[in-house]
């Protein structure tokens, strides 16, 4: 059986992975996650990271933020 990376005693989180449990963390803080649906297949990691961020600072849901005009949550989550 072979291990996963992040089980071996070597592994180092890589930047992005940081910042997504980061911001998660936040999210989870302010909200809890009960009903968080974070399906990869919609968004990157790296865009869950914006979503949630962006949650946080405007103190709403996740849902909430997923359902606002589309142009402005495509802004948000490609935003550098």
């Amino acid at each position: 059986m072979k291990l996963p990376n992040f089980l071996k005693p070597d592994y180092k989180p890589s930047e992005e992975s940081i910042a997504y449990t980061k911001a998660f963390e936040r999210y989870h803080e302010k909200f809890g996650t009960e009903n968080l649906n974070t399906e990869d297949r919609y968004y990157s990691t790296e865009q869950w990271t914006k979503i949630f961020n962006e949650c946080v600072d405007r103190g709403i849901e996740v849902e909430e933020l997923l359902s606002i005009n589309e142009d402005n949550l495509i802004a948000i989550i490609k935003s550098e």
